[in-house]
Formats: structure tokens, sequence, C-alpha cells
């Protein structure tokens, strides 16, 4: 157990190195448990709504993932209510419920021995909103032991999960103002609002302030939760912010002068596991993207192509390349190509410098 055990320290440092990644951890952590396999979960108890789910896994079937998610979980006997409160424990199945008991139960009979399982090992890594999130594995073999000797590995590795499980957690709270999509949104005078599961701000740039409050786009109530005033993005606000969600990713209408961009926001696995999902919203006040004298002054200095002129006005209007791609019936190659000639003409290094060339800021 020694070099596996030193095998999965050095895996998760490599994580935090982006030498390797989460689904190969997951796959070393199973790879000796035979008909076994591994699994980040999120399980809520039964004052939460006795839920849960399989976000990440390796060696476990589809079938099994979706028929954990909408049946078996509720069902699960190794995670009772006082053992989900737990904080950073190892939970060893037969600790919890003995194998007799267990050979007993619905989730055992259709769920457990048709998929050719019987026991499971697992750590808790944190508890949010009512979901604890786990580190499960799963295998054939009936031994005891067997699941004695996973737990026994998943204390080892415990400290150095935990530590680059900050990591992530940090990653998935912090947002930085200073960085490329909130400058160049500010470059173009559109305002960016990044909101958390909890309904909570975690980022309202101070345009997407001023113009919320001129043009009543959405309020925020005495315990800090921001309310949108248009009724059907609020809906889907919601929706966005809910676990596994599969809808549309972006709804687009017009508000009081402003068109305004809802959108899921796309997120490192891990970092959303812990912090929750999180949605953005652009905020485009009066009149968007550059005026066609600036365009019109650019493409005379750089002799562009009726192409280029295109993608430089979905640029400045905050377009992406796959929007552009759309609303001129070409393939998004051919979009990133032409940005990419766009830029060597004007000797832009990016987009952005490109915004502010046209602006006139040098």
């Amino acid at each position: 157990m020694g070099d596996l055990q030193a095998d999965l320290t050095d895996a998760l440092y490599a994580i935090l190195l982006r030498e390797a990644d989460w689904p190969k951890f997951l796959h070393l952590l199973a790879a000796d448990l035979g008909n076994g396999g591994a699994q980040f979960m999120l399980q809520s108890d039964s004052v939460n709504g006795k839920s849960g789910r399989i976000e990440m896994s390796t060696g476990v079937a589809q079938k099994q993932i979706d028929d954990y998610t909408v049946y078996f979980s509720q069902l699960n006997p190794w995670l009772p209510d006082h053992i989900l409160r737990r904080q950073d424990d190892v939970i060893i199945d037969h600790e919890i419920l003995p194998r007799e008991k267990l050979y007993q139960t619905e989730f055992y009979n259709d769920y457990l021995r048709p998929a050719g399982y019987h026991g499971s090992t697992g750590l808790i890594l944190n508890r949010r909103g009512g979901e604890t999130m786990f580190l499960a594995t799963i295998f054939s073999n009936a031994d005891p032991e067997t699941a004695s000797m996973v737990g026994r590995r998943l204390e080892g590795i415990r400290p150095h999960l935990k530590r680059v499980m900050r990591h992530y957690s940090r990653l998935g709270q912090e947002i930085r103002p200073g960085d490329f999509a909130t400058e160049a949104l500010g470059v173009l005078g559109h305002g960016l609002c990044i909101i958390g599961d909890d309904l909570k701000p975690k980022l309202i740039t101070t345009t997407a302030e001023e113009e919320a409050r001129r043009s009543g786009l959405f309020t925020l109530s005495p315990t800090g939760r921001l309310c949108l005033t248009e009724e059907t993005a609020r809906q889907t606000l919601s929706q966005m912010l809910v676990r596994g969600y599969t809808g549309p990713t972006e709804q687009i209408w017009q508000q009081n002068g402003c068109r305004l961009t809802l959108f899921r926001a796309s997120r490192e696995p891990v970092s959303e596991l812990l912090s929750g999902p999180m949605a953005g919203l652009i905020i485009e006040p009066g009149c968007h993207g550059a005026s066609a004298t600036d365009i019109a002054g650019l493409q005379r200095r750089h002799a562009l192509t009726a192409a280029e002129m295109r993608v430089l006005t979905g640029i400045s209007q905050g377009l992406s390349i796959r929007a552009m791609a759309e609303a001129h019936n070409r393939s998004a190659e051919t979009i990133r190509s032409q940005v990419k000639s766009l830029l060597h003409k004007t000797g832009a290094e990016n987009q952005l410098a490109l915004l502010r060339l046209l602006g006139g800021q040098r």
C-alpha cells in the first residue's frame, strides 16, 4: 500500500501544478479495487431533502450514476444524517451498517448487487448549504478488511487532500475585478455582476452598480441577495444556480434602454463542487459597440477586409467567437482565423488591446 499511498500524494500535488487532473487521481485511487471505482459525491440529509449526486467518477457506469441521483441516493444506508454532519471523517461501510443488515436493504439488492458492488469507504470533505461533499470508493470485494484497508489509505492522504481542497475552495470563492474579462467590459462601458448560488453577488463592478440603480435592473435585499426585476430572467437565474443544471447557458433581453446578458459561469469542476455554481450578468447601457466612424477609421488605416470588419464590429459589441460564428453562418475556426488576421494587421496583442485601439487609447 505504501507505493500507492505515495503515488496518490504525488498525484494530488501534481494537480496543484496542473501536471495531472482529478480523473487521474480517482483512477489511481481505485486502481487495485478490481470491479470498483472512485467518485466525488454530494449528499444532503433528510432535513435538506435527502438527495445526492455523483459529480465526478471513474469506474462507475452512467446508469449507476443516473440511478443513484434519481432514486437510490434517498435510500443509501451508509449515509445516515448523523454521519453527514460529521467533519473530516473517514466512513467505513461495515462500521456504519453491518453486512448482514446491508444485505436486507433495497439499496443493496436493487442497486449494489446488480452492479457487482459489495462495499464502500469514503472521506467527508466539507459541508455547505445543507450538502455534504465527500470522496468515496466502491468495490466488489465483500471482505470487510478491504473497506478497512481503503479507509487507512484515505486516512493517509487526508491531510494532503485537505490542502489541495483548500486551494480549490479559494479558487471558487475569489473573483478578481482586474482580470481580462472585467477589464475588457470596462473598456466597452459595460457592467458585470458575478452571482453565487446563494444569490449574493461575489462581484459588482461600478458600472453595473450605477446602471442598475439608474435603470432599475435589480435590487439587493437587506441580506445581500440580488433580485432581478425582470421576472423571466429572475426565474432563469434561480435555475442556473442549481447543481446539475442542463438548460440554456445564456439569456439576453432588453430592459430600460440596456441590453442584459445572463449566463451560467463555466468553472473548474472541483471549485464548483466546493463553492457551488455561479452565474454572471453583463449590463450594456445605452448604445452598444464602437461608433461606425471609429470602425471606419480603423478600416482605412489598416486596409481591413469585409470579413475582418465583421469580426471587428462583433468584438466591439462584446460578442464571443461562437456568437459571431452563429451570426454569420461561419465555423468558429474561420472566425478565430479572422480575429488573428485582424490582430496582426492592427498590431494589437489581443482583443482587449484592440478595443483600446478602437477607442483611441494608446
